[in-house]
């Protein structure tokens, strides 16, 4: 009796584990950030990146504007050139900060976890002149 007890917890917590390992993606590996392509005309989905505020930080030390990073971009981007004749950047990413005059080269922005950013005032404005100047902004919260 003392084995089947002892065999059963070994198997609920195997699966259990296996439960979180396909929940949460397993451990990741150290935040990495590709090197933004330059503009060439191209659609080309821009992630905004920012300073995290404190305690933002997680996935072992990934910026809260990191979270999908870059996979996200690279699967919505797939489906777009396969759904559409808008002929995408697929495999490159490009992160840039809302005060970075290349932003204005992207009609379409996206932002991930903005309750970590601790906007500056620097960047209130060029957000608004982003959108004055009729730019679309994705929040993703």
């Amino acid at each position: 009796m003392r084995r089947r007890r002892i065999l059963l917890a070994v198997v609920l917590t195997v699966a259990l584990a296996a439960t979180a390992l396909g929940q949460y993606g397993g451990p990741r590996a150290p935040f990495h950030e590709y090197p933004n392509i330059p503009y060439d005309g191209r659609f080309t989905f821009v992630r905004l990146k920012y300073q995290t505020a404190p305690n933002g930080y997680w996935y072992g030390g990934w910026p809260a504007w990191g979270h999908g990073y870059p996979l996200s971009e690279q699967n919505l981007m797939s489906i777009m050139r396969e759904l559409t004749y808008l002929a995408p950047h697929v495999e490159e990413v490009n992160a840039l900060a809302f005060d970075d005059p290349a932003l204005f080269h992207y009609p379409i922005a996206y932002i991930i976890e903005p309750d970590w950013w601790s906007m500056t005032e620097r960047e209130v404005v060029a957000m608004r002149t982003y959108m004055q100047k009729g730019g679309f902004i994705i929040v993703d919260d």
